[in-house]
């Protein structure tokens, strides 16, 4: 049985009710666990995790907050866990999504049906504050188009910052989730000493992607994100724990440098 001491809290650089919600909600998250579940009483949470029960108690109210617990007075009862609220649903999604390590391809193609109607939403309730980060994470791509690395980094953060312009929850945490899924699987960047990403097609279209949410017009956003369209081709070789490999420049002329068991390769027009 897990004790969460001194340390455990002082590693998490959380407070202790806020450490203890954090490892009760992965508990029940990342078992499963059924709603129903017994989790014991407040009494053994405080025996089983060293901690007070002040602290029980403000870790017991975040996990209520987010639908996770409810507590059950007289005999046998305790604390349950909760039927999950439709929030809950979607996050026990996303959590067996991210755990079941979907194919790369199926997942570019989901982030490019999703990308038109998460654009239009950014270009409909962007901010000033939005725009001008758009505008610095543009100019550090501009600056980075002859190392692809950093380039693609740059690249990854601007459809990050879109993203969390958009004021849809749902259709926000799930294209974050496939983003971050495609940036987990990249294990090696292509590149040429003399790379230089694309000759400039790949930054104008994200210029104009930008220029697009900034006008405030929801369906120039969309049509500028149609342009945009980054794909995946998935390559089969010797070595699939190596992950996934990204040329950046050149990339159709290069396919025989797809080395790797499952080798993804954007092509530069998109990403």
């Amino acid at each position: 049985m897990h004790v969460v001491d001194e340390t455990d809290f002082m590693t998490l650089s959380m407070s202790r009710p806020e450490a203890l919600a954090h490892w009760l909600e992965r508990k029940i998250l990342d078992a499963p666990l059924e709603p129903g579940t017994r989790l014991g009483t407040k009494e053994d949470l405080r025996r089983t995790h060293n901690v007070a029960i002040g602290t029980v108690n403000e870790a017991l109210r975040i996990l209520e907050a987010r639908g996770l617990v409810r507590a059950r007075p007289g005999p046998g009862g305790g604390l349950f866990v909760a039927a999950p609220a439709p929030q809950m649903q979607l996050n026990r999604l996303i959590l067996d999504f991210q755990r079941q390590g979907p194919n790369a391809v199926n997942c570019q193609e989901v982030r490019n049906a999703l990308e038109p109607a998460l654009v239009m939403r950014a270009a409909a309730c962007g901010t000033t504050e939005d725009f001008d980060d758009l505008a610095a994470i543009l100019e550090q791509m501009s600056e980075q188009r002859s190392e692809p690395t950093s380039y693609l980094r740059h690249n990854w953060a601007l459809h990050r910052r879109i993203a969390e312009m958009c004021d849809n929850s749902v259709l926000r945490a799930l294209y974050i989730a496939l983003l971050d899924f495609l940036i987990g699987q990249v294990r090696h960047i292509d590149q040429d000493a003399d790379a230089v990403v694309d000759d400039g097609e790949n930054l104008e279209l994200h210029r104009q992607l930008v220029a697009a949410i900034v006008s405030g017009d929801p369906e120039r956003a969309r049509e500028a994100a149609h342009q945009h369209r980054p794909s995946v081709r998935i390559a089969t070789g010797e070595n699939p724990d190596e992950g996934v490999a990204i040329n950046v420049g050149d990339s159709a002329s290069r396919p025989e440098k797809d080395q790797f068991g499952i080798a993804s390769q954007l092509e530069t027009k998109g990403m």
